[in-house]
């Protein structure tokens, strides 16, 4: 996404709007599965771009699952996401692990969002939502950033999430709002 409040050090989309070629990740993840004490329990984070676009995420969940079924370790994993991609295969590995976090970027409600995260779809949006609520794994916290963009329609972004946790029961649905400096 091109989101407004963001730029080429963020974004891979603006890197292309800039006139540069977006960066490759240099990390070798087999190896560093490799080094994971088979006897800890673990916790990741994968932050974006949008970590459900790239499929190395999924590969090492995967050996992970496996790493914590065979050694009995409990596996905890967090994502930033825009959750505008949210594949099948994804969703089956997540279903999988102990406790999954995801922290989703919300900046505003229909035509907003599409604004502020453009090429976003709040339909789109509001379906992976959907999707997630039929896991009793996953935690979703909704963060907006707040900025000139979107601070006067605050309310309608507060009335979304009421919405959200209404339909998944008054749990594991919070609203962490931070502002843009």
């Amino acid at each position: 996404m091109t989101c407004a409040m963001c730029n080429a050090k963020d974004s891979s989309l603006w890197e292309r709007v800039e006139g540069h070629e977006p960066k490759k990740s240099v990390v070798d993840y087999h190896k560093m599965i490799e080094q994971i004490p088979a006897d800890k329990d673990l916790f990741l984070h994968f932050a974006g771009g949008e970590p459900f676009l790239i499929n190395e995420h999924f590969e090492i969940l995967s050996k992970l699952i496996d790493q914590t079924k065979e050694f009995g370790r409990g596996l905890e994993v967090q994502f930033t996401t825009n959750l505008s991609f949210l594949p099948e295969a994804g969703l089956n590995l997540l279903s999988k692990i102990r406790k999954v976090t995801l922290c989703v970027s919300v900046d505003g409600v229909g035509k907003e969002y599409e604004y502020i995260r453009y090429p976003g779809k709040f339909s789109q949006l509001e379906k992976n939502i959907g999707r997630l609520s039929e896991f009793d794994n996953m935690t979703l916290l909704i963060q907006p950033t707040l900025s000139l963009l979107n601070i006067f329609s605050f309310k309608d972004l507060i009335d979304f999430f009421r919405s959200v946790r209404k339909e998944k029961n008054n749990k594991s649905v919070f609203l962490v709002p931070h502002p843009l400096l």
